[in-house]
């Protein structure tokens, strides 16, 4: 059970075809059965699909869903108040021209109401202005007096959207989400929605100059090195992300773990997950550097906060073992199942057999 897994993620990638025409009303349902992962780096940031957003700074959040285009967390407060924390890319069948085409999509989807027991009690936008972007604001709230609650409520929906100009049919979100018995956002869940509002920015990725470099990098990897290395030298996550991976794992190169390390740690300042796996074996394997298994904690603990299965299943094993933390069964079954949720069929073998209880 000591191994570790590194992987091998930059060329392979894959982005989501969405096909949906328009975002949700108001938020995302759960997805049954999604098991709650609890949020170990209040405020940490997040990467997605040619975006960064950076999770609530409170703690208590626990994520439901995290891919490359859509997350979702939630946190109840005192006085039974619910909060959620959305954010979702969407397509859209048209391309968003400017603010007035925004906004009238805007009114139709977001003051769509989801569910009969549910009226729309207000609702305002208001664009405003943002580099190489459409962008709105937005608030809608609806009476809900859905049968599955004890008392009929109020459900307040804050959100942010905005469209940029290289993406007009992509619609990003970020939406702050509370259900309550009060008609304005809570002060505990106000002072955490703006600040998680204003955490949306775009990545400076140049898509065909990373395709371009994608397609090269098996045949003259010094070409995609030479594509990649200015893109980089500029913060781009996902540039260094891919000749992180380039030295990590000497793709058509010497291996070079100090220069992996240093363009991965680049990437992880737009929360690319991969970024943090990685940054994880490199502290655990001691490639380029002394073993620190506490450095491959911190680095392991970002990825599983974005739920990464293979993340979750190491912190697993370091409680198991008692490596760079105290021994802990208890813990060690809490990251197992968070694992084995999320898909990893080594986890789900570790748990059927359950030797680890007995280590």
């Amino acid at each position: 059970m000591t191994e570790r897994k590194t992987r091998w993620w930059g060329w392979q990638r894959l982005v989501p075809a969405l096909a949906l025409a328009a975002f949700p009303a108001w938020a995302a349902e759960s997805q049954p059965g999604a098991l709650p992962n609890p949020i170990s780096a209040p405020g940490a940031p997040w990467g997605f699909d040619g975006f960064v957003a950076s999770t609530p700074v409170d703690d208590g959040w626990n994520s439901l869903t995290k891919d490359a285009h859509h997350a979702e967390l939630t946190k109840e407060f005192a006085g039974g108040v619910q909060a959620s924390a959305i954010v979702e890319a969407r397509r859209v069948d048209s391309d968003v021209a400017g603010n007035a085409q925004l906004l009238a999509l805007l009114r139709e989807t977001q003051t769509a109401v989801p569910d009969p027991a549910m009226k729309l009690a207000g609702y305002s936008a208001e664009s405003f202005a943002a580099n190489g972007a459409t962008c709105a604001r937005f608030s809608v709230t609806f009476d809900d007096s859905r049968p599955k609650y004890p008392a009929p409520g109020v459900l307040i929906a804050r959100g942010v959207s905005c469209v940029r100009s290289s993406a007009p049919d992509m619609v990003i979100t970020l939406k702050y989400v509370q259900r309550s018995a009060a008609t304005d956002l809570v002060p505990e869940v106000s002072k955490v929605a703006d600040p998680f509002l204003a955490s949306l920015r775009f990545a400076a990725s140049d898509p065909s100059l990373l395709r371009k470099a994608r397609v090269v990098a098996g045949q003259t990897p010094e070409e995609s090195i030479q594509l990649l290395t200015p893109e980089a030298e500029r913060g781009d996550g996902e540039a260094a992300l891919l000749l992180g991976d380039i030295y990590l794992y000497g793709r058509g190169v010497p291996r070079d773990y100090r220069t992996a390390r240093k363009w991965l740690e680049v990437a992880a300042k737009d929360g690319r997950s991969e970024a943090f796996f990685n940054l994880g074996a490199i502290y655990d394997k001691a490639l380029g550097v002394d073993r620190d298994a506490s450095q491959a904690i911190k680095w392991f603990t970002l990825a599983a906060d974005q739920r990464d299965p293979d993340a979750q299943l190491n912190l697993a094993l370091f409680y198991i073992k008692g490596d760079g933390v105290t021994k802990n069964i208890a813990a060690a079954q809490r990251w197992l199942e968070r694992s084995a949720n999320n898909g990893n069929t080594r986890a789900r073998r570790i748990l059927a057999e359950g030797k680890y209880k007995q280590l």
